[in-house]
This record gives structure tokens, sequence and C-alpha cells, in this order.
């Protein structure tokens, strides 16, 4: 396995298969017909802001300066990881880093061990990556920063209106089940009163972190506005969704929310709505929200089905 190459140019690229036309094995990387077709790569890494593109662009183009059969991208700290092909035994791992930024991880593998000429051509090849990744890492900065809720880290009001509409659309085409959950935190504004502005985020930030605790990676959280939670659950069921969101109604409740040297108890009123069959995004949120504000009427700190509501 080879140590990983830790800093590349941000400067220049390859076409690997303009390289195979030009050159012979030992490839010489200190060649200007070198230098020439890796600032054309550049161009072509750069047609795009999308991660998975670039890195499938760049698996594509250096096939044919490096066989290999696999390739793995990572950026941890942003929850990206990236695949494309049939992972093998024998693998090298490069870590890209500009100026002190890191900008992801990757391992390509194949069937036999790469040589060290081989190893000499995937670095020169993997500075062309930094350019390209910095600007689509940037792009999906700017993305996230505009679907998400900068308090608490859930999903923004403007992204659950797309959400919704997409999964909604698709558990009826194919008939799965489906469910919302609209969530109130009970008597926020006494919380904000009591204790301050600045107890009410946190109190915010606690509740959803006790969401996501709950939830599955597959279902969607969203900060609807003020104390208002909206989770989407994916191929849920109306008793599931119960279940999910009682689950969440105790994780809620048992909290301990330090403050200044004082404890903040929550609690919150869950509604729950499961698909119909002619409902649109609009009546299934007027069900889940039609519950949840008779749960908050009738004594809080609960979860309602719209089910059980007499229309």
């Amino acid at each position: 396995m080879a140590t990983p190459f830790q800093q590349f140019s941000a400067l220049e690229s390859i076409n690997a298969v303009q390289l195979k036309e030009k050159f012979q094995t030992p490839v010489d990387i200190n060649s200007r017909a070198f230098l020439s077709v890796r600032l054309q790569l550049t161009s072509v890494l750069q047609t795009s802001l999308d991660i998975t593109e670039i890195i499938g662009l760049f698996f594509k183009e250096t096939q044919a300066a490096v066989q290999y059969e696999h390739i793995h991208y990572k950026h941890p700290a942003l929850e990206l990881d990236y695949e494309t092909g049939k992972k093998q035994q024998h693998s090298c791992n490069y870590r890209l880093i500009h100026d002190k930024n890191v900008y992801g991880d990757i391992t390509l593998t194949r069937a036999h061990p790469f040589c060290e000429q081989e190893l000499c051509v995937l670095e020169a090849l993997m500075s062309t990556l930094i350019c390209p990744l910095r600007n689509g890492l940037m792009y999906l900065d700017a993305l996230q920063a505009a679907t998400r809720d900068p308090l608490t880290g859930l999903g923004s009001r403007a992204s659950l209106d797309t959400a919704l509409t997409h999964n909604l659309s698709i558990a009826k085409r194919h008939q799965y089940p489906f469910s919302l959950l609209l969530l109130d935190i009970d008597k926020f504004k006494q919380i904000n009163d009591t204790y301050g502005h600045s107890a009410g985020d946190i109190v915010l930030k606690e509740v959803a972190q006790a969401i996501m605790a709950i939830t599955r990676q597959t279902d969607q959280a969203f900060r609807y506005g003020g104390e208002e939670f909206v989770v989407i659950l994916e191929k849920t069921d109306e008793d599931e969704a119960l279940l999910i969101a009682e689950r969440i109604r105790q994780r809620i409740e048992s909290m301990l929310i330090a403050y200044n040297g004082q404890t903040i108890v929550a609690t919150a009123s869950i509604g729950v709505a499961s698909v119909a069959k002619h409902d649109t995004t609009n009546t299934i949120f007027d069900r889940a929200d039609g519950a949840m504000y008779y749960a908050k009427k009738n004594g809080r700190n609960q979860v309602v089905s719209s089910s059980l509501l007499v229309e």
C-alpha cells in the first residue's frame, strides 16, 4: 500500500486518452508534452461542479495512463462518500491537501500491486483534482447554506416544499407507505420569557438533536419555523410513524438542558399524518398540522394521529 501523498499543486492536469497516444511507458512526468495534456484535463474536470461527476470524470480520463478498476472518494467532515468501479485487493491512498485545506481522501484499487513508476504518475494526476474539488465543495457549501437552517442544521423551510413534493410523488407512484410528523415545542414562548432567547436557541438545537437521534438515515427533518419541526418518513405506515413520534416525544421529555447553572425541561406535541389515496402536499401537511394542534389543546406533550380526529 502506498504512503499517502500529502499535498498537490492545484495548477495542472492530464488527459489520459491523449497521454496514451503521446507516451510509451515509462511516462516522463517532467516532459513538456506531459504538462500540456495535464492542462487540457484541467478544463475537462472543471466542466462540472458536482463532486461525484468530477470523480467520475477523473476515473474515466485517467484509465489510459494507469489502469485501475475502482475509485473511492471520501470527505468525512462533509459526509461525502462516493465510489465507482469494482473494488479490488491492492490499493493506493491519497489525501488531497492544498494551503492546509483538506479536499478529501481518494483510494484507487486494482487486482495487482501498483509499481513505483505508476504511483509517480498517479501522484501527478492527483494534482488535477484540487481546483475542481475546491470549486465543487464551495458550490456544495453554498447549496447547503440555502437549504439548511443555520441554527439547528436541519433542512430549512424552503427545502421542505421540494422534499415533500418529491417524496410524496414517489410514494404515490410506487404505492409506498409515507408519513409526516409535525412537532411543536410546548410553551416555547414561556421558555424565552423566563430564560431569554439565547436559552431558547439552545432548546431548539437540543430538540433538533433529539429528532436526529431517533429518526433513521432515510428520514428527513426540517425546521419549519419558530419552534415547529417537520419530519418526512419514507416507506413508513401510520403505526411505524406513531412509534417514531412517541420515541421523539419521550426523548425530548427526558432531556435536562443546562443553561447558566439552571436546568430547562422541554416537551413537545406531535401530529402524525399518513398518506391517503387522494393526498396532496397541502392536504397531508394540513392533517398533520391539525393533529398537532389537537395535541396542544388537549394537554400537550403527546402524539396524536390525524386518523383519530373526526373530520
